[in-house]
């Protein structure tokens, strides 16, 4: 045992300030711990608060978003909510209930059908229809223009008019020539009471005096009343209201198979555009839709030439008067380059001696030589003409026949091929044909 009391006695033992010391670091450890403990009592967690915005969105708008603007657009027509019948057990809404829900997706599927394209519209029979007629009639108008712009021609017409007028006069006496004399002075001055728009007196057509902007703002008029009427047409669904000023230009592409662009009519917007031709479409203030206020169902087109009229005697007026706003200034389109000549050249190639050539006449061919290096038939002259430079004419001229037998001597020894023998082969009519021999 004494040993172990001797390892005992030489141990180190602490000190008196030490052994203080580690009492010190205790309580201080003690008293972090207390201070810990006692802080989330003290401290509260802060408090979240939506603004009134915040609490009005039920549905959080990602920054990507789920599918493609083609395919949202051509599908979400077709979006229900889950129902029992699909074999779900129990659908339950956290939010809102099953009517709020419902009606929530209606609204927006209806919101969704006045911002949103129909990417695979096409037109109809009726648009068709209608727009080959326009075409017909504007080129007939164009027509008349110009025959009354032609001195010659409108002698013609003021002649044959004096001539009816006498006829007139004639038959219902000279008290019914003076009433419809009168009558045409108001007719003048009274657009929608004339009856005949290509003869408004002497043969004058209405239009006599539309300049390119006329003529202009009558195409433009026509385009969005038939666009406004074939998209609901073509459409065929009572919830689409119409075209949202957003995508006139692409229905007007899809449909006119052209581009639109408002800066050909001198303006930046689609409501400027409008007040050219507020008579016949206008842009609903609530929705940006575009209305037509002409009915779809009219017997010919004399309206919209009258329409054009009235706007232009106003404009007119306007412009004498001295204001400087009613002048239009459109871009007239560029004319289309039939040639790919530079202007530069164009004289010289019109003045260099065309060639006519003359019409294809099949005429009898040579005899096609069989299989071989054979010549012509038997008593006939060769028809492969004469040898190439530094070659022997006997190579391209036949040799002589003997007993109707026929002779062609081999190729030149070459790549692939070696001088030899010519070998005979009995051809048709007892012709034989040469060929040499293939070496390896």
């Amino acid at each position: 045992m004494k040993p172990v009391e001797e390892s005992n006695a030489d141990e180190v033992q602490p000190t008196a300030d030490e052994k203080k010391e580690t009492v010190e670091e205790e309580d201080d450890d003690d008293s972090e711990m207390e201070d810990v403990e006692e802080k989330p009592d003290d401290e509260q967690p802060p408090t979240v608060e939506l603004t009134e915005e915040e609490k009005n969105v039920w549905f959080r708008k990602a920054e990507v978003t789920d599918l493609t603007s083609w395919t949202l657009s051509t599908s979400f027509m077709n979006f229900t909510l889950p129902t029992q019948d699909e074999g779900f057990d129990e659908i339950d809404y956290e939010w809102q209930g099953t009517e709020k829900a419902a009606a929530h997706m209606k609204d927006w599927i209806v919101a969704r059908k006045l911002t949103t394209r129909v990417e695979d519209i096409q037109p109809s029979d009726w648009f068709r229809e209608q727009w080959s007629g326009w075409q017909q009639q504007l080129q007939k108008w164009h027509q008349k223009q110009n025959d009354w712009k032609d001195p010659a021609k409108r002698a013609a017409m003021k002649e044959s008019e004096k001539k009816d007028a006498m006829d007139v006069e004639k038959e219902n006496g000279e008290e019914k020539a003076e009433e419809e004399a009168d009558l045409l002075d108001v007719e003048e001055t009274d657009v929608f009471g004339i009856a005949d728009v290509c003869n408004i007196g002497d043969g004058e057509p209405l239009f006599a005096n539309f300049t390119f902007e006329d003529w202009a703002l009558l195409s433009l008029r026509y385009e969005m009343h038939l666009l406004v009427h074939a998209f609901r047409r073509d459409v065929d669904d009572p919830e689409r209201l119409g075209i949202h000023q957003e995508h006139v230009s692409f229905y007007y592409n899809k449909y006119f198979r052209k581009a639109f662009n408002t800066k050909y009519y001198g303006v930046d917007t689609y409501d400027e555009l409008v007040d050219f031709i507020r008579d016949t479409v206008d842009i609903n203030s609530s929705n940006l839709v575009l209305e037509a206020q002409l009915s779809d169902e009219l017997d010919n087109f004399d309206l919209f030439l009258k329409l054009t009229e009235e706007n232009r005697r106003e404009r007119q007026l306007r412009i004498d008067s001295g204001d400087e706003t009613a002048v239009l200034k459109f871009s007239r389109p560029t004319p289309a380059v039939t040639s790919s000549v530079p202007a530069a050249n164009a004289g010289a190639i019109a003045a260099l001696p065309q060639k006519s050539l003359a019409p294809y006449q099949r005429g009898p061919r040579p005899p096609v030589p069989a299989r071989g290096f054979g010549g012509p038939p038997q008593g006939q002259k060769p028809w492969y003409g004469n040898a190439p430079q530094g070659q022997k004419g006997s190579y391209y001229t036949p040799p002589a026949t003997t007993g109707g037998n026929f002779q062609q001597p081999p190729p030149a020894g070459g790549k692939g091929y070696q001088q030899g023998p010519p070998q005979q082969y009995a051809g048709k009519g007892g012709n034989f044909y040469g060929k040499g021999k293939f070496g390896k």
